[in-house]
């Protein structure tokens, strides 16, 4: 579904005239620290898996909680295909579960 060569247009259409390296553009280049505890997650036939896996270890070495999964055989946002596909729903509980077990409770 998704090509190198539309991968290149579609950054190039994101990018513009910016520098690619600006750490607005993208976060392997942005000073990660102070940042809450990251889940990442990305399919193993996802053709940005090395990017997040990058991005994992440059969270860890700024010395942030940084959990790295990867899905067998996934592909790109398969989470949106949680209605026909259940590592889909099992990756949405997942989510769900993380952000129960960082974010802090709201008491009203």
């Amino acid at each position: 579904m998704i090509s190198p060569d539309s991968i290149q247009k579609c950054a190039a259409a994101y990018v513009g005239a910016a520098d690619p390296r600006d750490p607005l553009v993208s976060p392997l280049f942005a000073d990660l620290r102070g940042l809450p505890p990251l889940l990442l997650q990305v399919g193993s036939e996802e053709m940005l898996r090395d990017d997040n896996a990058r991005l994992a270890a440059k969270a860890r070495a700024s010395g942030l909680d940084a959990t790295f999964e990867e899905w067998p055989d996934m592909i790109h946002v398969w989470h949106l295909f949680a209605d026909r596909l259940e590592d889909g729903r099992k990756a949405l509980a997942r989510i769900g579960s993380f952000v129960e077990q960082h974010a802090p409770r709201r008491r009203d």
